[in-house]
């Protein structure tokens, strides 16, 4: 059986770079400022190895904020029919999440401020359990996901009805 995987949005990837800008701003801020006044006087003093040390850490900071979010784009898909949800994610540590869709018992469309700006939608879906997130959809692929799985969710219910009568 072959099954095609759906990537989230693109728009996605640039939601994760406007979050890791923001968190790149207050990382320059937080480690020049330590390395810049970690000092027993009052004024600034700069040093070789703190210009050094605050490098280094910016650097570091740079790579992980900007590398992580499109080697996560990457990593993350998923796929779903009448009988389950399979979600692809992770960059170190990989998972194959695979929700079936019997288990579903709530089904929840979220988007924060950022992704309202960016017209992006996150899907939650709860069992028993668990919640799963799909985040990253654009708002028509969430309802039609939604949608479907709430009519594969009644389809089940109504055979449960059936067999429960005969």
């Amino acid at each position: 059986m072959n099954i095609e995987f759906i990537k989230l949005e693109k728009k996605i990837l640039k939601l994760w770079y406007v979050i890791s800008t923001i968190l790149f701003i207050l990382s320059l801020v937080s480690i020049w400022g330590i390395c810049l006044f970690a000092n027993d006087s009052d004024t600034i003093v700069i040093t070789i190895p703190s210009v050094i040390i605050g490098g280094v850490l910016s650097f570091v900071f740079l790579v992980l904020l900007y590398g992580y979010p499109s080697l996560l784009y990457r990593s993350y898909s998923y796929y779903y029919n009448d009988d389950r949800i399979i979600i692809n994610k992770g960059v170190f540590f990989k998972h194959h999440i695979v929700v079936p869709v019997c288990q579903i018992q709530d089904l929840h469309i979220y988007e924060g401020p950022l992704m309202q700006i960016m017209k992006l939608d996150g899907i939650i879906i709860s069992t028993a359990g668990s919640n799963y997130i799909i985040k990253g959809l654009s708002r028509k692929d969430s309802e039609k996901m939604i949608e479907s799985l709430e009519a594969n969710l009644r389809k089940r219910l109504e055979e449960l009805k059936d067999e429960k009568l005969h």
